[in-house]
């Protein structure tokens, strides 16, 4: 019996926090019964398109959404539906343009699925148009999932229910070990003795690279034998590097790009730093509690995330002296391994793909 086939859209399948969660489940489904297929709208080839292409999965391209096209945009997915009639199941993890093309796919009789990955777009004229594209997607959408509550009622108006998938995790994969915690530093070529403040994420906005530096700077100057490793990729990865060169923190400071090893890297660190502008709920945060890692974040993570009694949080309107301090104040939590309170908190990715896998085959059967 074949599976069915589930088509996921993405803007990107990067390495990112919604696109590492979507492979998570991707890994942790039973692929003889649920197959997963994904268009997106990019022009070039994100990171994970050969894995998925690798566990059976195909990877469609359509262009990108812009206010000029929405004709031509709305038209390329009924195309699309006409020539796939595979598909009965449509899962959106972008929000933006789902009201536009989950409204096509309920035209051609598609079970549709929109998820909330984020609690804000940002500020700004564009961060204004996101919000007006999706302001009706609680009621276009046939079923509604988020990664938070707090992420479910931004992106539904607190107008509509909505079911709560938590960003699962392979929680022994993320367990700590003191072997794990030599391999990450010598991968680093880091000595024992340096102080290690760490970070996850791509070079986006909403992670707010410039402000990390800036606290990191004034940590460093009382604490001049800690190290910063920043783990990701992404557009402002170049202007941050620059400011890394103007306060001269050229040699405390390690970018290391994109990285398969966060779960050795993580049991490295001695402190995560976290200070984002907004977040849904963010799977890099869930990682680093499984070992244990204390975190100082920003005010604006939700209280929902705070699953091993890790988190310490900072207000952005305090000054980075505030936070230089909540980072030495982090580092009296004694380090052990947290992998059993993050599972039994219903945070292991095996267990929300058999949710997942089941939601998928039952609805597909209407």
């Amino acid at each position: 019996m074949e599976p069915i086939r589930v088509l996921l859209v993405s803007t990107t399948m990067d390495r990112a926090g919604a696109e590492t969660l979507i492979m998570n489940i991707y890994k942790s489904i039973d692929r003889t019964r649920v197959q997963f297929d994904f268009i997106l709208h990019c022009n070039y080839k994100s990171h994970y398109e050969d894995e998925i292409v690798a566990m059976g999965g195909r990877v469609f391209k359509l262009p990108p959404y812009r206010i000029i096209n929405e004709y031509s945009f709305r038209k390329a997915y009924r195309e699309f539906f006409k020539a796939h009639p595979e598909y009965k199941i449509i899962h959106a993890h972008i929000y933006n343009t789902a009201s536009i093309f989950l409204d096509e796919a309920n035209k051609c009789g598609l079970h549709t699925i929109a998820h909330s990955h984020n609690t804000s777009n940002g500020k700004g004229p564009k961060a204004w148009f996101r919000n007006y594209l999706h302001r009706n997607l609680y009621k276009i959408a046939e079923y509604r999932f988020a990664c938070s509550e707090q992420a479910g009622k931004w992106l539904y108006k607190n107008k509509a229910d909505f079911t709560v998938v938590r960003n699962g995790i392979d929680t022994e994969k993320f367990s700590f070990s003191e072997e794990k915690r030599e391999i990450g530093r010598k991968a680093l070529g880091i000595s024992p003795e340096k102080t290690i403040v760490g970070h996850v994420g791509r070079f986006e906005v909403a992670k707010n690279h410039d402000r990390l530096i800036d606290i990191f700077s004034n940590y460093h100057k009382s604490n001049p034998d800690s190290v910063l490793v920043l783990v990701g990729s992404g557009s402002l990865e170049n202007e941050i590097k620059a400011k890394v060169a103007t306060l001269g923190l050229q040699d405390c400071v390690i970018f290391t790009g994109v990285r398969q090893d966060i779960d050795n890297l993580l049991c490295a660190m001695d402190v995560f730093l976290f200070p984002s502008l907004y977040e849904g709920l963010p799977v890099t945060l869930v990682e680093a509690q499984c070992t244990g890692i204390p975190c100082v974040v920003s005010d604006i993570i939700t209280d929902e995330v705070d699953i091993a009694g890790l988190m310490k949080k900072v207000s952005l309107s305090d000054d980075n002296n505030s936070w230089a301090h909540a980072i030495e104040d982090a580092q009296k939590i004694e380090r052990k391994d947290c992998s059993d309170i993050i599972r039994k908190a219903g945070y292991e990715i095996k267990d929300i793909a058999n949710w997942l896998q089941n939601f998928y085959i039952e609805t597909e059967k209407l």
